[in-house]
């Protein structure tokens, strides 16, 4: 797992909680004192115990911990790595059409033991995208809100729609995704 999860899974804690909710985390998942540099690859396990401690010190579920977790993780990111991978003219859109892109770079250039998730995103038209996710992992939970993210990053408002899900035996999870110019009409659609 790349260190950045790691990295800020414990920033979004922190910020979130407080240093002693991490330190109860990691406690439970038997990693006290453990530092995560961002630029380094861990076991996977590594990430699955300290989420795992985290919703269990948090009483959050899976699904509500993701979204928030997707959410606030978007400027982090763009922090870190904004000048190497994202584009000064890009929109929201532009970053969410390029994210399979991005991992790819990820992977090949900086570590190559990296397993991300497995994402295809396709551009239906100039407002909309869809997104094909699959990992063994099935934290299909993120993708709502690192949407959610990306619209707060550019100022911009998303309408989404979860087709197929893996966590309700599907092959993989699909999302549309439309830019709206009434923010009130963002969000996630029904059934």
């Amino acid at each position: 797992m790349h260190g950045i999860i790691l990295k800020t899974l414990k920033d979004y804690i922190v910020e979130q909680y407080d240093t002693e909710t991490w330190a109860d985390v990691q406690a439970q998942a038997g990693r006290e004192g453990e530092m995560y540099v961002a630029v380094t690859t861990y076991d996977e396990e590594v990430t699955v115990e300290l989420l795992d401690a985290a919703l269990d010190v948090t009483d959050t579920s899976m699904k509500a911990f993701m979204y928030d977790w997707g959410e606030w993780i978007i400027e982090p990111i763009i922090d870190i790595y904004g000048s190497a991978y994202v584009e000064p003219h890009w929109d929201g859109l532009d970053l969410l059409s390029q994210i399979e892109a991005i991992h790819t770079q990820l992977r090949q250039r900086r570590m190559g033991e990296m397993t991300p998730p497995v994402l295809r995103i396709d551009e239906i038209d100039d407002r909309t995208l869809k997104i094909v996710y699959g990992s063994q992992r099935q934290w299909c939970q993120w993708i709502p809100g690192l949407i959610e993210g990306v619209g707060d990053y550019y100022d911009e408002a998303y309408r989404y729609k979860e087709h197929t899900c893996m966590l309700e035996g599907d092959e993989q999870c699909t999302f549309s995704v439309q830019r709206v110019q009434n923010p009130e009409a963002a969000g996630q659609v029904g059934d």
